[in-house]
C-alpha cells in the first residue's frame, strides 16, 4: 500500500523526516514552517493523551482476519478512536482556524461517522463555529466534509429498517433505483467502495465476492455503489482494463455519493450491507471475516 506524508514546508528551507513503518502518522517532521510547528503541537498532545495510538492503528490495519488477536485488536482500536475524538475535541475548542485545524476537524468527523456516537457528534459540531462556512467542496474540502458529517442531512439507517432508495447510473448511463431489487425473492449484497482509492481496493475481499457470485448468484443480487467522484466515474472508470470490472452490478450517483454514504452511515469503503428479499437491512459488515460469516449464515456454506 502506498502512503504519503503530510507536511508543511517553506521553499528553500531544510525539513527533517524521521520515523518507522508505512503509516505516515508514525513519522515526525521538523522544520521552521509555522504550520508544521502547529501540526507537531497537535501530534505531541495526542502522543501525551493516548500513548501508542498510532502503533495500535498500524496493528489494526495490518492484522490478518485469521489472527487470534484480531477481535481483541479491533476492540482496542475502537476504544482508542473514541478517546481520540474526546481528547481532540477538547484540545481544539480554543484553537484558531488553520489548515492544521481543518485536517483534524475532518479526522474527528470521520471517526464519529464510523462510531455513530451522537453525544460526541454534538460536542464536535461546536468546532464548526471556528471554521469558515463553505458551500462547495473545492472551497475547503476538509471543512466541507466535516460539516456534512457533524451536521448530517440524513441520520444513518439502522439494522431492521428498510432500504432507502437513491437514483444511480450504470456504466452505460442507464438510470436505476436501489429499490428495483425489492420483491425478486433474492438477497442483496450492497457494497460501498471506490475504484480509485488504493486502500479501499487493497482491502476489498475480491475472492470472497467472486465465490459468492459464482456459487449463489441465484440467491443473491450484488451491487457495488461506486463512490468515486463524477470525473473518475465518467472518464477513468469507463475503461475496465484500468480499474477492473466485476460481473455484477456497479452504479454511481454522479454526485460523489455524499448523500447515499451519509444515509447508509458509511465512508468510502469497503463496507457491505446484506438486505433481505423484502428490502430489510439485515446487517452492516466492514471486514472480510464478518462477510464470510454472514455468507455462511444466509447461504449455509
Amino acid at each position: 500500500m502506498r502512503r504519503g506524508i503530510r507536511l508543511y514546508a517553506t521553499s528553500g528551507t531544510t525539513t527533517t523526516v524521521s520515523g518507522v513503518g508505512v503509516d505516515y502518522e508514525n513519522w515526525y517532521i521538523k522544520n521552521d514552517n509555522p504550520l508544521q510547528k502547529e501540526a507537531n503541537e497537535y501530534r505531541a498532545y495526542l502522543d501525551e493523551k493516548i500513548p501508542g495510538y498510532y502503533d495500535l492503528r498500524r496493528r489494526y490495519e495490518w492484522i490478518n482476519n485469521d489472527d487470534d488477536e484480531y477481535y481483541s485488536v479491533k476492540r482496542k482500536w475502537k476504544k482508542a478512536d473514541s478517546l481520540y475524538v474526546e481528547r481532540m475535541t477538547e484540545y481544539m475548542q480554543d484553537k484558531k482556524f488553520s489548515p492544521v485545524f481543518s485536517y483534524y476537524l475532518w479526522s474527528v468527523s470521520v471517526r464519529i461517522l464510523i462510531s455513530r456516537n451522537k453525544g460526541q457528534r454534538a460536542k464536535a459540531a461546536k468546532l464548526l463555529a471556528i471554521a469558515p462556512k463553505v458551500e462547495k467542496r473545492e472551497e475547503e474540502e476538509y471543512v466541507y466534509i466535516a460539516r456534512q458529517q457533524l451536521q448530517p442531512k440524513y441520520e444513518p439507517l439502522k439494522i431492521g429498517e428498510k432500504l432507502h432508495d437513491f437514483v444511480l447510473y450504470d456504466h452505460d448511463g442507464k438510470e436505476h433505483h436501489l429499490t428495483e431489487f425489492n420483491g425478486n425473492d433474492k438477497y442483496l449484497l450492497l457494497e460501498f467502495n471506490s475504484r480509485t482509492c488504493v486502500p479501499c481496493v487493497e482491502h476489498r475481499p475480491i475472492e470472497v465476492l467472486n465465490n459468492l457470485y459464482k456459487n449463489h448468484s441465484d440467491k443473491v443480487d450484488m451491487l457495488m455503489v461506486n463512490c468515486d467522484d463524477p470525473y473518475f466515474w465518467n472518464i477513468e472508470c469507463k475503461d475496465p482494463n484500468k480499474y477492473g470490472r466485476d460481473p455484477w452490478h456497479e452504479w454511481n450517483d454522479k454526485k460523489g455519493a455524499e448523500d447515499i454514504m451519509q444515509r447508509y452511515g458509511t465512508e468510502t469503503g469497503p463496507s457491505y450491507f446484506f438486505v433481505s428479499p423484502d428490502g430489510t437491512i439485515l446487517g452492516k459488515i466492514t471486514d472480510e471475516r464478518k462477510l464470510e460469516e454472514s455468507i455462511k449464515k444466509y447461504f449455509g456454506v
